[in-house]
């Protein structure tokens, strides 16, 4: 059943090439880093989040200008991104582990 403000949307996806390729993002972690989390630091936290399980590589802030991240908004995200749990520093001073849901959002 459908409602006036409503619109029946279709989606159309295109084949996956070496370069195109799909992430599955778990829809609870989705939607929590949707209303949790500012702009850029939603953009970081969707990068991240698109990789696999385990994956590691080294991030910088050139990386973040593809995803239109500036210089000064690139911290701002890192930052929000640890305040709320989603990069948590390990015992080296640049090592961090970027969690898709964090531990504390589990239980909401």
């Amino acid at each position: 059943m459908s409602y006036p403000n409503q619109k029946h949307i279709t989606i159309i996806k295109t084949e996956s090439g070496k370069e195109n390729t799909y992430s599955v993002i778990n829809q609870l972690a989705l939607r929590l880093a949707m209303t949790k989390l500012k702009n850029s630091s939603f953009k970081l936290w969707a990068y991240l989040a698109s990789n696999q399980n385990n994956y590691k590589f080294w991030l910088s802030q050139t990386d973040c200008n593809f995803w239109g991240i500036g210089k000064d908004s690139y911290y701002d995200a890192v930052r929000q991104l640890i305040d709320t749990g989603y990069l948590v520093q390990q015992e080296q001073k640049n090592e961090y582990v970027f969690y898709e849901l964090p531990p504390q959002f589990n239980r909401e």
